[in-house]
């Protein structure tokens, strides 16, 4: 009877452990104070008048009222679709103003509550939360998110031949 109780915890064990390891592996990637200077550095584009922010999933920056910021989405629905720029700017949430843009395949960008994610046939993907095992970007669907942080003219940005984020014109 020992032994077979001992056989039944150490199973138990074996598979609390592999869900453990499953989870933690899904995690996004948080950087600590000065790797995230450092990517935000190298990462930022420096135009004329201002600075284009590079935002890290970490740093969660949509809140549910909104700071009337424009942010730049380097997006695709499908990891066939090419790459699109969205301009959005964060007037807050409602119900009426989650989806942000479409893609050429119809996937569909939202905003829900202070993440992004992308819902197309048989893909599903969110920026910064996982809510399952396998939909936390790897990079496949969101390139890079940009802000805007000056209440001046935002910048015109256009995608070059290698779908990076240029300044049109500089």
């Amino acid at each position: 009877m020992k032994k077979l109780l001992s056989i039944i915890w150490t199973i138990s064990l074996v598979g609390i452990i592999s869900i453990i390891s499953l989870v933690a592996c899904n995690k996004p990637p948080q950087y600590n104070e000065d790797e995230l200077i450092q990517l935000k550095e190298k990462n930022n584009i420096k135009i004329k008048n201002g600075i284009l922010e590079w935002i890290a999933p970490q740093e969660k920056p949509f809140s549910e009222i909104g700071n009337n910021k424009y942010y730049f989405i380097l997006w695709r629905g499908l990891k066939t679709d090419k790459w699109t720029l969205k301009k959005y700017k964060d007037v807050g949430l409602a119900k009426d103003n989650t989806l942000i843009d479409t893609s050429y395949n119809n996937a569909k960008l939202h905003r829900v509550s202070h993440d992004l994610q992308t819902i197309a046939e048989r893909e599903y993907s969110s920026w910064c939360t996982p809510f399952g095992f396998n939909d936390k970007d790897d990079g496949s669907h969101f390139k890079s998110i940009y802000r805007w942080n000056l209440y001046t003219q935002e910048p015109n940005l256009i995608l070059d031949e290698n779908s990076n984020v240029k300044v049109k014109g500089e």
